[in-house]
Order: C-alpha cells, then structure tokens, then sequence
C-alpha cells in the first residue's frame, strides 16, 4: 500500500510540477510508475554517496543547498536545486567511477522526485520532453557556476553578504532574517568571526540591525540586480 501512496504522489506531484507537467510520453509515464518521492525537512542536512545512489533526482517542492565541507570542519554552499529542477549532482553519482561526498541541506520542506537510473539513458531516447527538461537543468547548472566562480573571485565579502541578504529578502517578502552569523559563515564559506565583524561594519553604516539570530534590513543595500 505504501508504494501504491509514493507512486500515486510522484505522479501527481510532477503533473504539477513545471516543466515536468507537458511530459507525456510513454518512456516518462513509465519511469513515473517506478518513481518515489524522498521528503527531506526543513534544515535538514544528510551526507550522500556515490556508491548509494541508484536514482536521479527531480525537485518537486523545496530547495536542495548543495554544500561542500573543507578538512576544518567550513561549509560552503555551492548552489542551490529549486523546484522544477534536476540535480545534476544525482548525475555525477551515477556516472562516478571513484567514491564521491557530498553534503545536502533542505530549506522549506523539501520533496524530491527519484527515478531508478536504468531509466535515464531510455528516457534520453525515447522522450523528447525529457530531454529538453535535461538540456535546461544543465544550462541552468552551467549558469550557476559560471556566477559562483565570478562572485568568489572578483567580489569582496562584504558585496557577497549585502548580496546575499538582499536576495533572502526579494525571495521571503520580509526585510527580517533568521540566520545566525555561523549559519551565514557557512553559506559564504567564510568564518564567524569574519561574518560578525563586516556584519558590525554594516550595521554601524545604518543598513541593518541585528538581533540574537535575526538580521533585519533597515534600508536597499544595493541596487537590485
């Protein structure tokens, strides 16, 4: 019974889901029948390895923040899977000759689309839909790291945090923040102490205020971009 639940949601989920939902075809409708949904709570984090993954995976609902860790114990969120979107990590792992990590987070309550890899080469076939919705995933992946390497390398941090906190901003309609400032290390791959100290800096020129874990906006940093 629980398989025939997890099935019918898949199905329905990715009726609703953009991009997925014009996908009509024969080779699609079937992988969907041996399709599950993984639910991964907001905040949640899990490790994952090549050797495990069997599956590519769909965003359905949710953010997926992919992240790396360094030897010191620093997290750095490298992108980000939103929904509608293929996580083109679930990809490498499936293709990986050698054992590969990698470190996942939720934000929202995060609903993720698995279909069984030996359906991946026939769906690339045999389903011109899919594979538009593939050739988009890449290009869009593509673009985000393009931006990643541009921002890391030619912009200051402290142009990365305004960034960053405008964009929180623009995308939960509130100008208040919960984030602690080693969460926000994290995201930037910094430290706490340097995050705290810019924060200060920023707070002192009258663009935020903080508070115990909130950050709150007092006026635009910068232009939106």
């Amino acid at each position: 019974m629980r398989d025939e639940v997890e099935t019918f949601n898949a199905k329905q989920l990715a009726r609703s889901t953009p991009g997925l939902a014009q996908i009509s075809d024969p080779a699609w409708l079937a992988a969907i029948e041996a399709a599950h949904v993984m639910r991964l709570p907001d905040g949640a984090s899990m490790t994952l390895c090549s050797d495990e993954v069997d599956h590519f995976g769909i965003v359905l609902e949710g953010s997926l923040k992919v992240r790396a860790r360094s030897d010191d114990g620093r997290i750095f969120s490298i992108y980000r899977v939103r929904p509608g979107e293929m996580c083109m990590l679930s990809l490498a792992f499936m293709s990986a000759r050698n054992r590969v990590y990698a470190d996942v987070a939720g934000e929202g309550d995060v609903q993720v689309l698995r279909i069984p890899s030996i359906h991946f080469e026939r769906l690339l076939t045999l389903s011109p839909g899919f594979r538009e919705f593939v050739m988009g995933s890449m290009s869009g992946y593509v673009i985000k790291m393009l931006s990643l390497v541009e921002e890391v390398t030619f912009e200051r941090l402290q142009t990365r945090i305004e960034r960053h906190l405008e964009d929180v901003v623009r995308a939960s309609g509130s100008n208040q923040i919960r984030v602690t400032h080693q969460e926000l290390a994290h995201e930037l791959g910094s430290t706490r102490e340097v995050i705290s100290r810019l924060l200060k800096t920023m707070e002192k020129a009258g663009n935020i205020d903080l508070g115990r874990g909130t950050i709150k906006l007092l006026s635009p940093i910068n232009p939106v971009r």
